[in-house]
Protein backbone atom coordinates (compact mmCIF):
# COMPACT_ATOMS: atom_id res chain seq x y z
CA UNK A 1 0.00 0.00 0.00
CA UNK A 2 2.76 2.74 0.69
CA UNK A 3 4.32 1.78 -2.38
CA UNK A 4 0.86 2.62 -4.13
CA UNK A 5 0.36 5.81 -1.87
CA UNK A 6 4.18 7.10 -3.00
CA UNK A 7 2.45 6.56 -6.71
CA UNK A 8 -0.16 8.77 -6.35
CA UNK A 9 2.39 11.15 -4.47
CA UNK A 10 4.96 11.34 -7.56
CA UNK A 11 1.84 11.27 -10.29
CA UNK A 12 0.42 14.35 -8.54
CA UNK A 13 3.56 16.24 -8.60
CA UNK A 14 4.34 15.23 -12.20
CA UNK A 15 0.14 15.71 -14.05
CA UNK A 16 2.04 15.58 -17.52
CA UNK A 17 2.87 12.35 -17.15
CA UNK A 18 -1.13 11.50 -18.13
CA UNK A 19 -0.38 13.07 -21.51
CA UNK A 20 3.03 11.42 -22.31
CA UNK A 21 2.10 7.82 -21.08
CA UNK A 22 -1.83 7.66 -21.01
CA UNK A 23 -4.19 7.18 -18.23
CA UNK A 24 -4.62 3.17 -18.90
CA UNK A 25 -1.10 3.10 -19.17
CA UNK A 26 -0.63 4.76 -16.13
CA UNK A 27 -3.13 2.80 -14.01
CA UNK A 28 -1.86 -0.74 -15.47
CA UNK A 29 1.53 0.77 -13.56
CA UNK A 30 -0.26 1.85 -10.32
CA UNK A 31 -3.32 0.25 -9.73
CA UNK A 32 -2.40 -2.65 -11.82
CA UNK A 33 0.54 -3.64 -9.48
CA UNK A 34 -1.10 -3.06 -6.59
CA UNK A 35 -3.63 -5.81 -8.15
CA UNK A 36 -0.28 -8.33 -8.63
CA UNK A 37 0.65 -7.81 -4.81
CA UNK A 38 -3.00 -8.49 -3.26
CA UNK A 39 -3.03 -11.83 -5.49
CA UNK A 40 0.68 -12.85 -4.18
CA UNK A 41 -0.83 -12.04 -0.41
CA UNK A 42 -3.73 -14.05 -1.13
CA UNK A 43 -2.17 -16.85 -2.59
CA UNK A 44 0.19 -17.04 0.44
CA UNK A 45 -2.68 -16.81 2.66
CA UNK A 46 -2.14 -13.32 4.46
CA UNK A 47 -5.53 -12.24 4.23
CA UNK A 48 -5.93 -9.47 6.10
CA UNK A 49 -3.16 -7.84 3.57
CA UNK A 50 -4.45 -9.04 0.30
CA UNK A 51 -8.46 -7.65 1.49
CA UNK A 52 -7.01 -4.39 2.13
CA UNK A 53 -5.46 -4.31 -1.07
CA UNK A 54 -8.63 -5.94 -2.87
CA UNK A 55 -10.77 -3.39 -1.22
CA UNK A 56 -8.44 -0.51 -2.94
CA UNK A 57 -8.45 -1.87 -5.83
CA UNK A 58 -12.07 -1.93 -6.17
CA UNK A 59 -12.57 1.18 -5.19
CA UNK A 60 -10.58 2.49 -7.83
CA UNK A 61 -12.69 0.20 -10.11
CA UNK A 62 -9.95 -1.69 -11.57
CA UNK A 63 -9.80 -5.93 -12.68
CA UNK A 64 -11.58 -7.79 -15.16
CA UNK A 65 -14.81 -10.04 -13.64
CA UNK A 66 -11.91 -12.69 -12.72
CA UNK A 67 -10.27 -10.54 -10.65
CA UNK A 68 -13.78 -9.21 -9.05
CA UNK A 69 -14.29 -12.70 -8.41
CA UNK A 70 -11.20 -13.04 -5.88
CA UNK A 71 -11.73 -9.52 -4.55
CA UNK A 72 -15.33 -9.53 -3.88
CA UNK A 73 -15.39 -11.64 -1.11
CA UNK A 74 -12.91 -8.93 0.77
CA UNK A 75 -15.98 -7.49 1.62
CA UNK A 76 -17.37 -10.10 3.72
CA UNK A 77 -16.31 -10.72 7.17
CA UNK A 78 -12.34 -11.70 7.20
CA UNK A 79 -14.44 -15.66 8.88
CA UNK A 80 -16.81 -15.55 5.80
CA UNK A 81 -14.09 -15.04 3.92
CA UNK A 82 -11.80 -17.32 5.70
CA UNK A 83 -14.41 -20.22 5.31
CA UNK A 84 -15.16 -19.63 1.89
CA UNK A 85 -11.55 -20.38 0.48
CA UNK A 86 -10.67 -23.54 2.48
CA UNK A 87 -14.59 -24.92 0.61
CA UNK A 88 -13.06 -23.77 -2.68
CA UNK A 89 -9.21 -25.29 -1.65
CA UNK A 90 -11.46 -28.69 -0.42
CA UNK A 91 -12.93 -28.69 -3.79
CA UNK A 92 -10.28 -28.41 -5.86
Amino acid sequence: MNHWRAQQKFLTAHPGLDTSLGKSHIRDLTIGELLKRGYACYWQRDLPAARQIFRTVMKQGYGTLTDWKYMLPAWLPESWHRRLIGLRDRNT
